[in-house]
């Protein structure tokens, strides 16, 4: 590939090309007017001289720019250098491989790569990453989401174990539970808050320390003091103006109200006890680009972008483990802990996943060895000689003799002569029965014969149905004869019982029921019960029983009746003895009441 081509391909990538010396290109990268990427290519490179001098080769081409003043401090660590050498592989030379790796492992000025033409175009033709002006998607949230629309968001509570998601997610289950994306508008000073740095901050009602409850703020700020005066509890006012809590658990006291200034900005930010939970999670939306699920994460974001996580720093810089390990701590660092231990669960319930689908697996392959030795002893056994064969055999050998027109081929089709058969040996036996003299199997005879005994088929079906009727008409005649006869045998029963004057004993019957009202009117005065007659016989009980029962009430009741008459007498005459004595008492009482009075008169006197 010429230069004039190399060119091409660079600008339409990059934007501007600069030839900073013979054979070198330079490109740089832009984001909102500020150099941010610079990357040097070197054309028909000799990399076995190169890698002699290496150190001085980058100085020679970059010192002048990397060392300036005015260059940002971040830029010195985005040179790029690129080696474009002119064989189709580095495997063609032990030497080559060699100079390759010196110079990529080397750490000063730049990162370098040695590219063959291949790579070159392999790299050009990679699409370029879009950047953003604001915080980019929060990964996990991003997770949660793909997750969410394939109905898998149950992988995520953790009351679900790996296995239990793995297991659930063999079964088809499917759970979404990602709340709307709707969120509140940011205030002026909360949006404020994710771009500027704090001015003042006020504390109300946090903690007894520190003392002093208002506090200015610079570009850079001390924080010192002997122990116990609130250089935590500062800091930790600080979290909550921002999170709403503080991730330590200490003392806070009712009624807290921590606000804070932001340079630009007029008005504070409050947060308090009273801070709605909808706040919060717009500030975790719109701050840090996480959508909360089902609990605010909105501290742990705080976290991740102001605390730096010294465990898993100091342990990539001084371990030397493995790649899986350098790649968990690279991980912690850059996307935080929430993103680890959202993949370390996922990662637990792939593995579970992987070893559900071996043991689907060995399962499939013994039910299919299964169906192989099925589909086989089938074959083996529609294959193998059968009784039916030889029957079929004969069935043919048979219909031949017997000149049948339409032998059946296979024992398949041998089922359509069942009803040819049958109509074959009606006719034979129809035959049979005929006299030798009239057998004549001549055509039109037979359609004749044929003709009339569909016609005394007819016949004898009218005949058939006529006498059905007949019958039902029959049956119907006896139902009604008995029916007859039983009310008949019902008359005649009652005729004795008219003959015995029925009628007048059940007025009789009346009579006395009404007797009996009267005495229970005349009776009220005392505590009596008197059982009553019941109101209509039971004509279901055979009548002579339930005339004789009837005349054994009566005398009961009429013998009842004579004894209350005598009860009655009695009562009476004890009524008329308390007569006499009310009347004899009132006597004495009035004569009583004259003596004193005379007494009380002559006592007067």
């Amino acid at each position: 590939m010429d230069q004039a081509s190399i060119v091409d391909r660079l600008e339409s990538r990059f934007g501007s090309v600069e030839e900073v010396r013979p054979g070198v290109l330079q490109a740089n990268e832009m984001f909102e007017g500020r150099k941010y990427a610079v990357r040097y290519f070197q054309l028909h490179a000799d990399v076995f001289d190169i890698a002699k001098r290496l150190n001085q080769y980058q100085e020679d081409l970059m010192g002048e720019t990397y060392f300036a003043p005015e260059v940002p401090g971040d830029l010195r660590w985005n040179h790029y250098l690129y080696l474009l050498i002119d064989v189709d592989s580095v495997d063609s030379s032990k030497e080559l491989r060699s100079a390759k790796a010196q110079i990529e492992g080397d750490r000063a000025y730049s990162r370098k790569m040695v590219l063959t033409e291949n790579e070159f175009e392999k790299m050009l033709s990679e699409e370029p990453v879009e950047v953003s002006s604001g915080l980019p998607l929060d990964v996990s949230n991003q997770w949660v989401r793909n997750l969410d629309e394939r109905g898998l968001s149950f992988i995520l509570d953790d009351q679900i174990s790996a296995p239990q998601s793995a297991r659930l997610i063999k079964e088809g289950h499917e759970e979404k539970f990602v709340p709307s994306s709707d969120l509140a508008e940011l205030s002026e000073p909360e949006s404020a808050a994710g771009r500027r740095f704090l001015d003042t901050l006020e504390i109300e009602s946090f903690r007894s320390h520190p003392s002093e409850k208002t506090f200015e703020f610079g570009a850079v700020n001390l924080i010192f003091g002997a122990n116990g005066v609130g250089k935590t509890s500062l800091l930790e006012a600080i979290e909550y103006l921002y999170c709403g809590e503080n991730k330590r658990n200490g003392e806070v006291q009712k009624g807290i109200a921590v606000r804070g200034k932001f340079i630009g900005s007029d008005e504070p930010v409050v947060t308090s006890s009273s801070t709605k939970a909808a706040t919060l999670r717009a500030r975790n939306a719109h701050w840090y680009s996480k959508i909360d699920v089902r609990k605010s994460t909105l501290m742990e974001s705080f976290g991740k972008f102001n605390f730096l996580d010294t465990d898993a720093a100091v342990h990539l810089s001084t371990a030397n483990d493995s790649d899986d390990r350098l790649k968990n701590d690279i991980a912690r660092l850059l996307l935080g802990t929430e993103v680890e231990k959202l993949s370390n669960k996922l990662s637990r319930v792939g593995e579970k996943l992987k070893e559900e689908i071996r043991y689907s697996d060995k399962t499939l392959d013994v039910d299919h060895k299964q169906l192989e030795t099925v589909k086989e002893r089938l074959e083996s056994e529609s294959n193998a000689p059968q009784i039916s064969d030889g029957i079929f055999s004969d069935l043919c050998q048979i219909l031949k003799s017997c000149r049948w027109l339409a032998i059946p081929s296979t024992k398949s089709s041998s089922a359509d002569l069942r009803e040819a058969l049958r109509s074959a040996s009606l006719a034979a036996k129809e035959i049979e029965t005929m006299p030798s003299e009239e057998v004549n199997l001549e055509p039109g005879l037979i359609s004749e014969m044929i003709a009339e005994h569909e016609l005394n088929l007819e016949e004898a079906e009218d005949l058939s149905k006529q006498i059905k009727k007949l019958m039902f008409d029959e049956n119907d005649a006896r139902r009604q004869e008995e029916s007859l006869k039983a009310g008949v045998s019902r008359i005649k029963s009652l005729t004795e019982y008219a003959r015995s004057g029925y009628t007048k004993k059940r007025s009789d019957k009346s009579a006395l029921r009404d007797r009996l009202e009267n005495m229970r009117e005349k009776l009220s005065l005392v505590d009596f019960e008197f059982a009553g007659l019941p109101e209509e016989l039971d004509l279901e009980v055979e009548l002579p029983k339930a005339y004789q029962s009837s005349l054994e009430k009566v005398d009961e009741l009429r013998g009842r009746v004579t004894s209350l008459s005598g009860e009655v007498k009695t009562i009476e005459s004890t009524m008329e003895s308390v007569t006499v004595l009310k009347q004899r008492l009132l006597s004495a009482s009035y004569c009583q009441f004259l003596c004193m009075a005379g007494q009380a008169a002559a006592l007067s006197d």
